[in-house]
């Protein structure tokens, strides 16, 4: 028999938060696959151990946006054209669909975003202070942000999103 799971309200909002930015179809499985883990876990299950399994899993459900530079549909080779000159170029995130886009940067998620532009790494506590949020659900938008591939972490563990603007493009067709 399994043994039954005690977690406390951040791990439990943790792993909701979690469950966010993956399809919808897809979120049972995944809250299956997390207490599976978290039933077979060694030990004791604290908040970081938690955080440390729900990160693991959502990996296997989620895929992060792709980061690499991409060439726009109508202006095909340009991008590419412009760094053989060397010319700078921005850095691009891409979402599959519109709906992944608006399921992955939520408006509190945009705002967070907009507090750390440019700025210096800065800790979950620092910028939950900052943002006058509470430090449980900014963490969540982190780790959204952090598998989707828009923010980063820096060398000493703090959270960084090291550009002074984001340019949103997206296009949508008629279906049939």
């Amino acid at each position: 028999m399994a043994r039954p799971l005690a977690l406390s309200d951040s791990s439990m909002s943790a792993i909701l938060a979690a469950a966010q930015p993956i399809a919808i179809d897809r979120r049972d499985a995944f809250l299956q696959a997390v207490a599976a883990a978290l039933a077979s876990h060694p030990g004791e299950l604290g908040d970081g151990a938690v955080h440390r399994v729900v990160a693991q899993v959502q990996r296997q459900f989620f895929s992060p946006p792709d980061v690499r530079h991409f060439e726009h549909i109508d202006r095909p080779g340009k991008l590419a054209k412009a760094a053989a000159r060397g010319e700078k170029q921005g850095a691009h995130i891409t979402f599959a669909s519109v709906d992944l886009m608006h399921r992955v940067l939520t408006p509190a998620r945009w705002n967070l975003l907009r507090a750390m532009m440019g700025g210096e790494p800065v800790g979950v506590r620092a910028l939950a202070r900052n943002l006058r949020r509470d430090v449980k659900s900014v963490h969540g938008d982190v780790h959204a942000l952090l598998a989707a591939g828009v923010l980063q972490k820096a060398d000493d563990g703090r959270l960084l999103f090291p550009f002074d603007a984001v340019h949103v493009d997206f296009r949508i067709e008629a279906t049939g």
